[in-house]
């Protein structure tokens, strides 16, 4: 897949809970170094309250919706610190998400990205219609 005024890909991906009940879910979303949005998606995970789950399923949907996209090479941009030094860092082998960070780190392996934390300000986008 092509895309028009690309130079160079960013991928943005975030979790949540809200509310009561509880409804988690996840976004994540691929855009162009000047902020402008070209393929996302959104979900969900029912019957969990675990926002660190909500937020490692994030950066594995993403990671996987970029690799299918034909994106092997991009910045990855996420407001977790949490979540980026569970992935940087050796696995401990009794955190209840061990399989999950396994796949992640898997799926780096696969492909050449640059993960970097950021404020959440720094996960923005902005659609054409905004210009």
């Amino acid at each position: 897949m092509e895309y028009n005024n690309i130079s160079s890909v960013i991928l943005n991906v975030d979790g949540r809970c809200h509310g009561s009940p509880i409804r988690t879910g996840f976004g994540r979303f691929l855009r162009n170094d000047a902020g402008l949005f070209f393929a996302g998606f959104s979900d969900f995970i029912s019957g969990s309250n675990d926002i660190l789950l909500v937020k490692l399923f994030a950066i594995y949907h993403g990671l996987t919706m970029a690799k299918d996209l034909g994106y092997e090479e991009f910045a990855y941009y996420y407001d977790s610190l949490v979540c980026i030094n569970l992935i940087n860092d050796p696995i401990e082998r009794y955190c209840i998400h061990v399989v999950l960070i396994q796949d992640i780190k898997q799926l780096l392996n696969q492909i050449n990205v640059t993960i970097s934390h950021t404020l959440r300000e720094g996960t923005n986008v902005q659609t054409s219609w905004q210009s």
